[in-house]
């Protein structure tokens, strides 16, 4: 799995349902509220913010499942739907569906430091995260381990593994 999400153009990510089959929120009518409160004032109207959607992210069921690991952190595109809102997240920017401003000038700039920055975080504190999800099947930690190892032996800078251990060689 680890290359499907890693070769994906966008992973769409339901971050609202409490299982597989509650749907997208926004598809069907009444499954999302919307409803952003708001005052006017001198026939302006003033909106009230909605809330990072990074809160409403971590705290959803699909941050807690063992197969999600790999698509949050090797997805180059991330489609987020929460309750509240639509969210887009790459390697350089994040676009939130209740702001209306337009990406930063130097995006490719920005990817590139992102993406380096990104990548050379992987350690013992991705594991000790992922360790904290709840699997469906024991035997599904090998798998997801295994495609994390091979993710970043990947890298311009290959970390390496020894019997599970990660060190990286220094040239």
């Amino acid at each position: 799995m680890d290359l499907i999400y890693q070769r994906s153009e966008v992973n769409v990510i339901d971050a609202s349902g409490h299982d597989s089959n509650s749907g997208l929120p926004g598809v069907l009518t009444g499954s999302r509220s919307p409803n952003q409160p708001f005052v006017s004032i001198a026939h302006y109207d003033m909106l009230c913010a909605i809330g990072r959607p990074q809160y409403w992210i971590d705290n959803s069921p699909w941050s807690t499942r063992g197969w999600t690991y790999q698509e949050g952190f090797l997805s180059w595109r991330r489609l987020i739907f929460t309750s509240q809102q639509g969210y887009l997240e790459c390697q350089g920017m994040h676009c939130i569906e209740a702001l209306n401003s337009p990406p930063p000038a130097r995006l490719s700039q920005l990817r590139t430091i992102s993406k380096l920055k990104r990548r050379r975080a992987m350690s013992l504190k991705r594991i000790f995260v992922y360790s904290k999800r709840t699997l469906s099947h024991d035997a599904d930690i090998i798998n997801d381990m295994l495609g994390l190892i091979r993710f970043t032996e990947r890298l311009p800078y290959p970390l390496r593994h020894l019997r599970g251990l990660p060190f990286m060689e220094i040239p």
